[in-house]
């Protein structure tokens, strides 16, 4: 981490690392920092692919609770305090959830979140202004529903959003 003259910021505590790759890195309004990847250790100890740091550097009380989460690829914040979570897994807390959750800051799976399953793992997700999620990958159906590389879901429920034409081949 730099101080804002563009040196190293030697309070930053990065510790020894991570035995896989980061993803992302979300920084919160209040300084703590998101990461998630392809990692299942930080610092010599195992951990689940998505981790909160305080903004010191330090491990805080994570959301990384999911520990059958198996490769996390982007991360967004969701109602201030919870995390929509794109990836590769097949279940978050023991319950099926193929790709796509949304967990509370304390690793707690949101029950009322059940999307359907995309044929094949996100790659990106975004949390839109009316609430809904827009999330991307290498799916070609959702649900069974044909849905081409992008889809779009409802920010409670997770429900498809059928109203959402998705990808579409525009030609060049």
């Amino acid at each position: 981490r730099l101080n804002p003259d563009g040196t190293l910021d030697n309070s930053y505590n990065a510790g020894s690392g991570f035995d896989g790759g980061v993803n992302v890195v979300r920084v919160l309004p209040d300084g703590r920092s998101l990461v998630a990847g392809s990692f299942h250790a930080f610092n010599g100890a195992n951990c689940p692919p998505l981790l909160l740091f305080n903004a010191d550097g330090t491990l805080a009380p994570s959301p990384g609770a999911l520990t059958s989460l198996e490769t996390v690829y982007d991360v967004q914040v969701q109602l201030g305090s919870q995390f929509v979570v794109a990836g590769t897994f097949s279940t978050a807390n023991g319950a099926p959830r193929r790709f796509l959750a949304r967990i509370g800051a304390n690793g707690s799976l949101d029950p009322v979140f059940v999307p359907p399953e995309p044929d094949s793992g996100l790659n990106a997700v975004a949390v839109l202004g009316n609430g809904s999620i827009l999330a991307g990958g290498g799916f070609s159906t959702v649900g069974g529903v044909s849905q081409q590389a992008i889809a779009r879901f409802h920010g409670t429920t997770g429900a498809l959003e059928p109203s959402f034409a998705g990808a579409r081949d525009v030609g060049t």
